[in-house]
């Protein structure tokens, strides 16, 4: 129990130097979609190829607003209660479901205003907002190591003998068909933001879980360890 004991210290520790400076999406859209409007309508009717651009781009924010508030009065309120106290960066449970569909839109304004010139919205912040499905990933990454250490002090027993069924209890929490049941109690899976049209099977099972795992990587930021312990017996709720 020494060496999970350190470990746990030394995440702990760590978690505390980590903090990530994370942009208003809904500000920065909002600017984006103000200067999508204001260009949109100066684009004379016989540019037809444009003006359908850059209705889609406006149809896919009103979907993206649509996410969001979803999100903040859907989801979010959902972990919340689980967890029994509120997520403090709000942004970051937006951020963590924004999925590698969404990269394109951003890219592709980009280039149109980078070109043409006129956005309010530099392009560096543009590229930011295409950037936000690499964020969720890493948040992702972030609470996959967590959770698997995390969930030590709850399936750990000191017999060096029981290692084979310490192996089989982590694997009942974390993996990703256990993962994705937490994911549809919070209804993160249906409310993801993205411009896809995947169809249910295999790979559900995968967003799912990296979907919570996101989640996870906001707790170890937020409480460290100690919370992502916590958090991790609520994956006990669905035993296989």
């Amino acid at each position: 129990m020494l060496i999970v004991g350190c470990a746990h210290q030394a995440y702990e520790s760590m978690s505390g130097k980590l903090d990530w400076e994370v942009p208003s999406v809904e500000k920065n859209l909002e600017v984006i979609e103000r200067c999508v409007r204001d260009h949109f309508d100066r684009v004379p009717e016989s540019h037809v190829a444009v003006r359908d651009k850059m209705d889609r781009w406006l149809d896919r924010f009103v979907s993206i607003r649509q996410g969001i508030a979803a999100i903040r009065h859907g989801v979010q309120p959902l972990i919340e209660r689980d967890l029994g106290y509120p997520l403090e960066n709000r942004e970051l449970v937006v951020v963590a479901m924004f999925q590698p569909s969404t990269k394109n839109l951003f890219t592709e304004i980009e280039t149109h205003f980078r070109s043409m010139g006129g956005c309010a919205l530099p392009s560096d912040d543009l590229l930011l907002m295409a950037g936000l499905p690499e964020a969720a990933k890493t948040l992702a990454w972030i609470g996959d190591a967590a959770v698997n250490l995390g969930v030590l002090p709850l399936i750990w027993s000191p017999s060096i003998s029981d290692v084979g069924v310490l192996t089989e209890k982590r694997k009942r929490y974390v993996r990703n068909t256990n993962l994705a049941r937490l994911a549809d109690r919070w209804k993160m899976y249906q409310y993801r933001i993205h411009f896809d049209t995947l169809e249910p099977g295999a790979e559900t099972a995968h967003i799912k879980g990296t979907l919570v795992e996101s989640v996870f990587g906001i707790i170890y930021l937020q409480g460290g360890l100690s919370k992502v312990t916590e958090a991790g017996r609520l994956l006990d709720l669905f035993p296989s």
